[in-house]
């Protein structure tokens, strides 16, 4: 349970953060003389820490229904972590209305969130499109690309994995899809994120000078 709880509190505060970053960015480009304004240090302050507790809390319900299961069907999971799926396969209680808890907290979660950076970034690029030059389009594409690139891996696969009524016979897939918001994207984390530090871009090879001056704007 413990498992199972901090794991979808992380990857439910990861989903908010996401959300927040692409309200930073949507400032950052379409209110650049507003930014220090409006993204001031108490509106981060807010963000960051509703988007903990946020996470934490939304996990909370369906992990203490979980918890008052009966389990009767060994103890081995089908996963390398304790999936909701795999989890609820191994009992042998009622679990249909579970399902539909979890079914509709992580429909509101990751597609409300997903409409808010879609509708974020509908903003952004509009506003990207409108500069005249090209030089202006490659800072303030470089401004917003490492985030855009984590949040197509991030919320691609846990679309796929959650936002639908049942696993069923996809329970095997699930397991090995789950291994890119699980291990890959948080491995690229770093590497994407940097992309724009002036010590990475001074390890590039000399021939990749455009890409050097397209990333660090």
């Amino acid at each position: 349970m413990a498992q199972f709880y901090f794991h979808f509190s992380l990857g439910a505060t990861e989903i908010f953060l996401l959300t927040a970053m692409a309200y930073d960015r949507y400032v950052a480009i379409c209110h650049p003389l507003r930014y220090l304004m409006i993204m001031s240090p108490k509106v981060c302050a807010v963000l960051i820490t509703g988007s903990w507790l946020g996470g934490f809390s939304a996990t909370l319900a369906p992990c203490l229904q979980i918890s008052s299961l009966s389990f009767c069907d060994g103890n081995q999971i089908d996963h390398y972590y304790c999936d909701l799926g795999p989890l609820l396969s191994l009992s042998c209680s009622e679990k249909l209305s579970i399902e539909k808890l979890f079914f509709c907290l992580t429909l509101f979660i990751i597609l409300g969130c997903f409409l808010l950076v879609i509708l974020s970034y509908t903003c952004i690029i509009r506003t990207t499109m409108t500069i005249p030059t090209a030089h202006g389009k490659r800072k303030a594409f470089s401004t917003f690309a490492s985030h855009l690139i984590v949040v197509l891996l991030f919320y691609g696969p846990i679309i796929f994995m959650f936002v639908r009524p049942r696993t069923g016979g996809l329970m095997h897939v699930n397991k090995k899809v789950s291994l890119i918001p699980s291990v890959v994207t948080p491995l690229l984390n770093p590497i994407i994120y940097t992309l724009r530090n002036q010590e990475f871009c001074a390890l590039l090879p000399k021939d990749a000078s455009g890409f050097r001056q397209i990333i660090s704007g």
